[in-house]
């Protein structure tokens, strides 16, 4: 399989003579533009003195170098301060680092801040040139910061999140004081057959791939598609559990002798990750995937194959092996080498100090995608059973294959699917484009829920303040349950069940948005869980880059008011902060509310495109009340009695005005008020109808019935609520929700609930059931999380933590 042709594109040129210069320099790109290509073109050429490393073992294999930890003689509890620290020495690279010239380091986006930070000491130390930044080493990073992240523990997540301002390399220490050129690759080779496939690409490596191209991508989905057994197919997972039991299975279903083959190691194999399993087992008919460049080109690194043929004889066993081309190898055991770099006659060589020796290859039915990287590949199929759980997982999966013609996807690419660290983008545009003067806005929202690996807190309340002194803002509908948020922010159930979604809420916030800077504090979390939501509602949009206004130069009374109840005195403070820091974020960019998702993609994939069919309304908090309770009325009469301009903002049409205040002179057209009036009640009704309403809710809409002259209660009924005594009793099995609060306004835990039911008689259970559980005790009624969902469903007895409190404390 001869190697790629190499194109000197004008990006190449650029970045070979900054390479050739010393210079430092950060190599990126999307998927398939050449990075690798390009690295081996200036090693093939190069004299300098140079090591290349990965901070993995598998990608330094693949580049035929060390990983970073090797090199530098990093173990696993080392720190900064070790590093910096007399006791350090890099072991034995000391001598080759002190006469280095260049470092390359590939899949960078994998390199954490910590990571950096301590390279950056050692080379400084032991460097050729201690007085000069990375210690005189030039310094050469290689990655799409788009691909899989850095991997940060559970337990390491505090200390990031407190030392740096990302786990990502940018992020250290000694990257800021010394920043690298960066060249952004932008011409695709590997689809280059298929520019279809490369816009989709392109608009999921930025999370924005909106309905259109998710529904053309999603045509090919075949739910349990298996792949004929004369044509190479290599499948895709998240996780390494799914890959080797895919590859068990399909090796059990193959007829005929298994054959066995260890692993011999030799030498100095310390830190030494082996490519293929010590123990390898293998059958004929095996599909696997050559780990090796064969020296007469017959196969490269990443090739897919079939084992047709395998016999011991006394050189060992002697695998034959079908490529896709129909050329028929044989494949021996091979020796990988296990080397230390040493200066010699002023040059660098490789020092042999162990080896490790197998047949090279390992089963590849199936791969994760995480060891995907770097792999081009013709037929795929990509298995996202079980979701997705890091940025960039998705992009790194579809980028392998060459054309939409050869993908597979065993279910529908879905919007939560895509994962995007939007920090990345704010850095890749401060590196790469001009700063620019921007108008401001300032967002903060509310949130309930905790934090995980598969969900994020969701807003309760959405608020935008702008320089012009206006702000507007909505209660969101998380469709969940409320947590704390009575308490902490005023906001009940009843204030919810008629609120619009997220998806709803952002529809009529896009065109306020446009063409301004939103700032925040931490803006990248509060615009993240925005985005996560969005996508949980099925919509995948262009979100705006944020400015963050940094936490520590609040002053006193903006801290304060960033402790609000209240979204839009959130807003409004962070605003007033940025007004007075007066800083501006070169990685910040206003926001185009008509801008295409991409800046490849047709005009009709934009903002709009997911939004289409989503009729928007807010529903703001009574601004001289804390709590909404009786509120809907104003609210609603409010949006009819503005100017035409914000009514139709309002009220979901495209051709707003920008008065946001509701100033402008003159009154409504009774025309427009009039189809107000029908599109609120639409609104409405539609709200109303998708939830569980309170004796509260349904006397709100009876009262704004009057106002719309629409019915908007017909059919509808107001939940029962349960009465304790009337429900309780000894021996009852009841489910509790979660914490909550009494109506003294008292924390009370979940543990204090189980104590107190036990304590008369109660028989408390974890969850609702049809057959284990009589009655459901939910923070409040009409509650929206699950439990309360079941309870509904099988019609056990729902009861307020008010009512069950007061019951219990007799």
């Amino acid at each position: 399989m001869p190697a790629p042709t190499f194109i000197l594109t004008e990006e190449f040129e650029q970045a070979l003579s900054l390479l050739r210069s010393g210079g430092n320099l950060f190599l990126t790109g999307k998927a398939g533009t050449g990075k690798s290509t390009l690295i081996r073109r200036f090693l093939a050429e190069t004299d300098r003195r140079v090591l290349v490393a990965a901070p993995t073992g598998i990608a330094a294999l693949g580049v035929g170098g060390y990983t970073i930890h090797r090199v530098f003689g990093f173990r696993a509890g080392t720190t900064l301060a070790d590093v910096e620290g007399g006791a350090y020495r890099p072991g034995r690279f000391t001598k080759a680092l002190s006469e280095l010239q260049t470092l390359i380091i590939d899949e960078a986006s994998m390199v954490r801040a910590d990571l950096f930070d301590m390279l950056a000491a050692a080379l400084g130390r032991f460097g050729p040139d201690p007085s000069a930044p990375f210690g005189g080493v030039q310094i050469v990073l290689v990655g799409d910061l788009f691909q899989l992240p850095p991997v940060v523990t559970e337990a390491e997540a505090a200390y990031f999140e407190t030392r740096y301002a990302t786990p990502y390399f940018f992020s250290a220490d000694a990257y800021r004081a010394a920043a690298l050129t960066t060249i952004d690759l932008t011409r695709v080779f590997r689809q280059s057959g298929d520019p279809r496939m490369a816009t989709i690409l392109n608009a999921i490596r930025e999370g924005t791939l909106v309905q259109r191209s998710r529904a053309e991508l999603n045509a090919r989905t075949v739910p349990g598609f298996v792949p004929p057994d004369d044509e190479f197919w290599l499948t895709l997972t998240t996780t390494n559990r799914m890959a080797t039991s895919r590859n068990r299975t399909r090796l059990e279903r193959l007829a005929g002798e298994e054959f066995t083959h260890h692993a011999e190691r030799i030498g100095e194999l310390d830190r030494f990750e082996a490519p293929t399993d010590d123990v390898l087992h293998f059958k004929v008919g095996a599909q696997v995937m050559m780990l090796t460049n064969d020296a007469t080109d017959r196969w490269v690194n990443g090739t897919i194959g079939r084992i047709v043929d395998a016999e011991w004889t006394e050189r060992g066993c002697l695998v034959a092996v079908q490529f896709p081309g129909g050329d028929v190898a044989e494949v021996a055991a091979y020796r990988w080498e296990v080397t230390r770099p040493v200066v010699d006659g002023g040059g660098l060589r490789h020092e042999v100090i162990g080896s490790f020796t197998q047949l090279p290859f390992k089963l590849a039915w199936a791969i994760t995608i995480h060891k995907s990287q770097g792999q081009t590949l013709d037929r795929l199929v990509v298995d996202l059973t079980g979701g997705t759980f890091a940025t960039g997982q998705l992009y790194v999966a579809l980028s392998r294959c060459t054309s939409m013609d050869g993908l597979v996807l065993t279910r529908p690419v879905f919007p939560k699917d895509l994962k995007t660290d939007r920090r990345i983008l704010r850095f890749l545009r401060a590196a790469t484009e001009p700063s620019t003067a921007a108008r401001y806005c300032a967002i903060a929202a509310l949130t309930v829920g905790d934090e995980g690996a598969r969900s994020k807190p969701r807003p309760v309340e959405l608020a935008v303040a702008f320089e012009d002194g206006t702000s507007i803002s909505s209660v969101i509908n998380p469709q969940r349950d409320l947590a704390d948020a009575r308490r902490a922010y005023g906001i009940t159930v009843s204030d919810v069940l008629l609120a619009p979604t997220l998806l709803e809420a952002w529809t009529m916030l896009l065109p306020l948005l446009d063409g301004c800077t939103p700032a925040g504090v931490g803006v990248d979390k509060a615009l993240g869980h925005v985005d996560f939501e969005l996508k949980r509602l099925g919509a995948s949009m262009p979100m705006p880059l944020g400015v963050d206004v940094p936490a520590g130069r609040l002053s006193a009374e903006e801290r304060s008011a960033l402790r609000s109840a209240s979204a839009v005195e959130r807003a409004q403070a962070v605003l007033q902060a940025r007004e007075r820091l007066g800083a501006q974020d070169p990685g910040a960019g206003a926001f185009d509310a008509d801008a295409s998702a991409t800046e490849s993609d047709e005009a009709e994939d934009s903002a709009a495109a997911d939004a289409a069919g989503t009729v928007g309304y807010l529903l703001t908090r009574a601004p001289d009340a804390p709590t909404p309770e009786s509120a809907l009325l104003p609210q609603f009469s409010a949006m009819l009695d503005v100017s035409r301009g914000v009514g139709a903002v309002l009220l979901g049409r495209g051709d707003a005005g920008t008065d946001r205040n509701g100033d402008a002179a003159g009154g409504i057209d009774p025309e427009i008020l009039r189809e107000a009036r029908v599109l609120v009640a639409e609104q409405v009704r539609a709200a109303a109808a998708r939830v569980p309403l309170t004796a509260e809710a349904l006397d709100r809409l009876r009262t704004l019935e009057t106002v719309l002259g629409a019915d908007l209660t017909d059919g509808l009924a107001a939940l029962e609520a349960g009465s304790a005594a009337g429900v309780l009793a000894p021996g009852t099995r009841v489910c509790f929700t979660g914490d909550a609060f009494g109506a003294d306004g008292r924390f009370v835990s979940r543990d204090e609930m189980f104590t107190l039911a036990e304590a008369r008689g109660l028989t408390p259970v974890n969850n609702v059931s049809k057959t284990k559980c009589d009655a459901l005790v939910t923070a409040e009624i009409g509650s929206q999380s699950g439990k309360a969902r079941k309870a509904r469903e099988w019609g056990k007895p729902v009861v307020s933590a008010d009512e069950f409190l007061a019951w219990a404390r007799g």
